[in-house]
């Protein structure tokens, strides 16, 4: 079996826009991560949010994009993200944070 050796971002970075199918604005938080750590997405606009894997086992949906979800609180359009974090190498340990306002 081959391991691939595991990197995360230098530093935190973020962006915002327009959420592609909502509508809503939205902004999201790369922050660095320890090894073993994962890519973790938290929905701080949800109080106590549950931080959601992105792990095939989490998938909720996939019409119209790939939704992750966990206790009732999901993420959508996570494979765009997820291929940019796999093309740049961090595809195991970048953790992310999403917030969505009005």
């Amino acid at each position: 079996m081959t391991y691939l050796k595991q990197h995360t971002i230098g530093q935190s970075v973020w962006c915002s826009g327009v959420a592609l199918h909502c509508g809503l604005k939205v902004a999201l938080v790369l922050r660095p991560a320890p090894v073993g750590h994962g890519i973790k997405f938290v929905r701080t606009d949800i109080p106590e949010s549950p931080s959601i894997c992105a792990n095939y086992s989490n998938v909720v949906n996939t019409i119209q994009a790939t939704t992750i979800g966990s206790a009732g609180v999901a993420i959508a359009t996570v494979e765009h993200l997820m291929a940019a974090l796999y093309g740049c190498g961090l595809f195991t340990d970048a953790a992310s944070t999403m917030s969505w306002w009005n």
